[in-house]
């Protein structure tokens, strides 16, 4: 440990090596990146791109596929600007955060251990994998960048892959002329773009799945915050009824409950 122990006569918190690297690099918001925006990111361009790819499909052919291009060019942008803008968002608040979010998380863990262990425990987070991994809880916080996020986006960037590999064949058709798309080709054609609605269908769905995951993370931390208001005030309440100032107060307006237990104390 290095450092001066004094600062102008102020105590000065200890230091080492990396202090002043690691300073400035919470304070410029480089310490911490997920890959999870860059991958999003990547998939909006890629649905931009499918979208302009439909916008080029005449009118004319699509009257004859029955099929509604407006109807799935609004489907994948609310993928786009739905689900993927939203994991961004979160992934980069997590990350902005991300000192705090630990503290918070590793916090609420060990004052959910402490309650287990005097006989009680906690209504929102039940680390299920303790016993054999005592980090597995994390998971609940901060999934959507350890992994469930990462898959996500593969998954939706498979579907992609069929959506933009039919809008192609559909396009390439078109150019051999719509009048030539009658009969067995106009037949196969709706087969391709039947197959476009039901990748993108999927998309929708493993979009919502993103959207699930991030309100459950979002609950966790919030819950979690409560919760350790709530722990951190049990020690202090229990502390302050040992102060003959404050346990008048506390008698006069504890329900009956309350002040039998802590006149245990």
């Amino acid at each position: 440990m290095s450092g001066s122990n004094t600062a102008n006569g102020i105590p000065a918190f200890p230091t080492n090596a990396s202090t002043c690297g690691i300073n400035g690099l919470l304070s410029s918001g480089g310490a911490f990146v997920s890959s999870v925006t860059g991958a999003a990111a990547a998939l909006q361009s890629q649905i931009t791109g499918a979208i302009a790819s439909i916008q080029q499909i005449p009118g004319a052919l699509m009257t004859s596929l029955m099929m509604d291009a407006n109807s799935l060019i609004s489907s994948l942008q609310s993928v786009a600007t739905g689900a993927l803008q939203s994991l961004i968002s979160h992934a980069t608040s997590l990350c902005g955060n991300m000192v705090n979010n630990l503290m918070l998380s590793v916090s609420h863990m060990s004052a959910q251990a402490g309650l287990k262990s005097a006989g009680c425990g906690m209504p929102s987070l039940s680390n299920t994998g303790a016993s054999t991994d005592p980090c597995a809880g994390m998971s609940n916080f901060f999934g959507s960048l350890m992994g469930a996020g990462q898959a996500a986006l593969g998954s939706i960037g498979t579907a992609l892959a069929s959506v933009t590999s039919g809008i192609s064949s559909v396009l390439s058709a078109a150019a051999a002329g719509i009048s030539q798309i009658t009969g067995a080709a106009l037949a196969t054609l709706g087969g391709i773009m039947s197959g476009v609605m039901a990748a993108v269908g999927q998309m929708e769905a493993i979009a919502g799945q993103i959207t699930s995951m991030i309100a459950s993370e979002i609950a966790q931390f919030a819950s979690a915050a409560t919760e350790l208001l709530n722990f951190a005030m049990t020690n202090t309440l229990q502390n302050l009824f040992n102060n003959a100032c404050a346990k008048s107060v506390i008698n006069a307006v504890a329900t009956p409950q309350l002040a039998g237990m802590l006149g245990h104390i």
